[in-house]
């Protein structure tokens, strides 16, 4: 028995299928999902997540020569906010070996913001076991709270971490306090 057609499957169907040709058409067929496989795959998938997920799919690379298969092409569909937050454990992990670094990518916002929010000293802490549990305990704490936050529907605010620099100049007294240093090296001349 074949699902009923949804649109906005006929129209990413239409979009994929002129995308790749037939590097689509050859494994999926031409006529939209005969053997129902993309609908079942994204079945819970709302019409604006497939949306989402074709304007990610275009600036994938990954997806440059070949397609998503319907599992691949649901994964693009989930925005981060909606994936599944780590466990308490792999959170942990993640904070105290990635909490100083402007440069991760974390495997969610929520797991920034704690790993921020978390006492550096503690992240930091020695590898004794009183700061290690101390640190543990002060995390699991933040982020099983805000675990319940987000899974309720609260956005987090965007968070920076106050350890990594700063290197704009954002207040005008800050900019004239550098700009007189400057001049004051200036008027002394190169000797």
């Amino acid at each position: 028995m074949s699902p009923s057609l949804r649109p906005e499957i006929s129209n990413l169907w239409g979009k994929l299928s002129t995308l790749y040709g037939a590097t689509f058409t050859k494994p999926y067929g031409v006529s939209v999902d005969i053997n129902g496989v993309w609908h079942q795959s994204l079945s819970l998938v709302s019409a604006d997540d497939i949306e989402y997920g074709f304007k990610k799919l275009l600036l994938t690379d990954k997806y440059n020569t070949f397609p998503p298969n319907p599992m691949q092409f649901r994964e693009l569909c989930i925005r981060s906010e909606k994936k599944a937050l780590p466990s308490v454990k792999d959170a942990y992990l993640e904070a105290k070996h990635f909490h100083d670094s402007d440069t991760h990518i974390w495997s969610h916002h929520a797991v920034k913001f704690c790993a921020i929010k978390t006492s550096t000293k503690l992240l930091h802490s020695s590898d004794s076991h009183e700061d290690i549990q101390k640190s543990w305990e002060q995390f699991k704490e933040l982020y099983e709270k805000v675990i319940l936050a987000v899974n309720g529907g609260l956005n987090l605010p965007h968070i920076e971490n106050p350890n990594q620099p700063n290197n704009s100049i954002t207040n005008k007294s800050v900019g004239q306090s550098h700009l007189t240093k400057i001049r004051k090296i200036l008027s002394k001349g190169v000797h």
